[in-house]
């Protein structure tokens, strides 16, 4: 193995001491002083380092997805948190991905050929106020994201550049409010509205559409 040149930071292994003991046998053989391995005390669970960045186990601002969450959603969810403990930007975009296959999945009679802000368009009735701001700024922070060339506004300023991982928490929480009010919420009241005896939910419909 070629010695690194010009890099400090690699020692030949057979000059330091390594896993707690000497190491033997391994001419020509280089080790990596940046990287280390610590041990909580309290647990015993090991973490790895490189310099002064966690390496494992990866931290990511997301939340886990709601277990309404559809498979295939899932899927694109947990790959974006996976990758937001890197990269706030790759989280960023991949949470874009993750809103977009959502919305299309709630939203069969979209017409052909739709863009995610067509489905966040025709979705914003259907959520509240505060989720349906959110689902624009999504969309806005993930198509930025990609594009590096261009100067970043206060939004991607905000959620990229800033030191509070939190605030990309909130765009991964969005898509989980999503979840919780198209999908979790009106099959938890099709299921209570249904234990309601038929003759008071008829009243009761009746009355709601003399009303509009």
């Amino acid at each position: 193995m070629t010695t690194p040149k010009g890099n400090s930071s690699w020692l030949v292994a057979r000059d330091i001491e390594y896993a707690g003991g000497q190491v033997e046998n391994v001419e020509n053989t280089y080790v990596d002083t940046a990287w280390r391995m610590s041990e909580c005390s309290s647990c015993s669970h090991k973490s790895v380092w490189r310099n002064e960045s966690l390496v494992f186990p990866q931290t990511s601002p997301a939340p886990v997805p709601s277990e309404d969450m559809p498979t295939e959603v899932r899927e694109l969810y947990d790959e974006a948190s996976a990758v937001a403990a890197v990269s706030k930007r790759a989280g960023a975009a991949f949470a874009r991905a993750t809103l977009e296959r959502l919305l299309k999945l709630l939203d069969p009679e979209a017409p052909k050929g739709s863009r995610l802000d067509d489905f966040i368009a025709r979705a914003i009735p259907r959520v509240n106020l505060a989720t349906g701001k959110l689902l624009t700024l999504i969309r806005h922070v993930g198509n930025k994201s990609l594009h590096v060339e261009d100067v970043p506004d206060d939004a991607v300023v905000l959620l990229l550049s800033g030191d509070d991982a939190e605030l990309l928490g909130v765009i991964f929480q969005t898509i989980n409010d999503v979840v919780e009010e198209l999908i979790t919420r009106p099959t938890q009241a099709a299921l209570l509205y249904d234990s309601v005896p038929a003759g008071v939910r008829a009243a009761a419909e009746a009355k709601a559409a003399k009303t509009q």
